[in-house]
C-alpha cells in the first residue's frame, strides 16, 4: 500500500482504534476484579492516549482502590498527553491560544 492510500485508510483506522478502546472500557466496567478492570483501562488508554475520559476512569478506579500515588501518576500522564496533543496541532487549529490558555478554558492547571 502506498502513501496515496493513507488518507483513505486513516479515518477507518481511527474509527476502529476508538471502537477497540471503547470495548476495553466496557470490559473494565463489566469486570468484578479491580486489577483486571485497571488492566482493561490501561489497554484502553494505550489505544486512545488523548481520550481524557479514559484517564478519568483510571483515576477514579485507583482512588476507589485507595491508591493516591497511582491517581497522581495517571494525572501526570494525562498532562503529558495533552502537552503532546497541543504541540502537534497546527497553530490555526489552536486559534492563536497558548497551551496555558487552552487548559485554563478547560479548568485544568498547568
Amino acid at each position: 500500500m502506498g502513501e496515496a492510500d493513507r488518507p483513505i485508510i486513516e479515518p477507518e483506522r481511527e474509527n476502529r482504534r476508538r471502537l477497540a478502546s471503547s470495548v476495553c472500557v466496557e470490559a473494565a466496567h463489566l469486570s468484578e476484579d479491580t486489577p483486571a478492570a485497571l488492566e482493561w483501562l490501561e489497554r484502553a488508554r494505550d489505544l486512545d492516549e488523548h481520550n481524557e475520559a479514559i484517564y478519568q476512569e483510571l483515576m477514579r478506579a485507583h482512588a476507589r482502590n485507595d491508591r493516591p500515588d497511582e491517581v497522581t501518576r495517571v494525572y501526570e500522564r494525562l498532562r503529558e498527553s495533552l502537552h503532546k496533543f497541543l504541540e502537534i496541532q497546527e497553530p490555526e487549529q489552536r486559534n492563536g491560544t497558548s497551551y496555558g490558555g487552552q487548559c485554563a478554558r478547560r479548568g485544568l492547571k498547568v
